[in-house]
């Protein structure tokens, strides 16, 4: 331990650089770094593999409602030329 003279170490605990408060310190915008976060993961969600599937499903929904065939064969071949022809 070293043994600093008292008149020194009371100017060092009373200097200004010691007690000055840290006006450095940026303030986090929390928002903001959620927004940012939800925006990279959105980007890296909507492949174009998952906007087709949904296209797919909202063209599979679509076509359950109505009565007709036309439908079916349009989501059929929407399918096919998606996926490619199906093997059985």
């Amino acid at each position: 331990m070293v043994n600093w003279p008292q008149q020194s170490l009371n100017y060092v605990l009373k200097s200004e650089t010691y007690n000055k408060p840290n006006n450095n310190k940026k303030e986090i915008n929390m928002p903001a770094v959620f927004a940012t976060i939800l925006t990279s993961v959105v980007t890296k969600l909507f492949t174009e593999k998952f906007l087709m599937r949904l296209v797919i499903l909202g063209l599979e929904y679509a076509a359950s409602k109505s009565t007709t065939q036309v439908d079916d064969d349009v989501v059929a071949a929407v399918k096919e030329a998606y996926y490619g022809p199906v093997v059985e």
